[in-house]
């Protein structure tokens, strides 16, 4: 007969979790010839952009009927052409992002 082990098992400990998300896209266009542009168009210098978000979602039992929730989230980079013309809708991601530089901000933080 096997003995029982006096370690709990990690799938019946349900004082914390732990999410994490990560999303990279990375667009290329090839240069071509376009009988009309305009403010919107895809611009002729601009071929590539990367966007990238990620997201931390952690929990935590505090004591009893109490919990401690963080959701710490990050966003930068640019869809082609700022995500102007094809580029705005083929970069799902880039209405997200605000700024090429990756910033760091608190999507939610709650005690329960």
């Amino acid at each position: 007969m096997a003995q029982e082990s006096s370690i709990p098992d990690s799938t019946t400990n349900f004082n914390t979790n732990f999410h994490f998300q990560l999303t990279s896209v990375t667009q290329y266009h090839f240069a071509m010839k376009a009988p009309y542009t305009g403010n919107n168009s895809l611009s002729k210098g601009d071929e590539s952009a990367s966007t990238l978000t990620a997201t931390l979602f952690w929990g935590t039992k505090l004591w009893k009927g109490a919990g401690l929730y963080i959701n710490p989230e990050v966003a930068g980079g640019s869809g082609i052409s700022s995500a102007k013309g094809i580029a705005a809708f083929t970069n799902g991601e880039a209405f997200r992002v605000g700024d090429l530089e990756p910033k760091i901000y608190l999507a939610r933080g709650f005690i329960k």
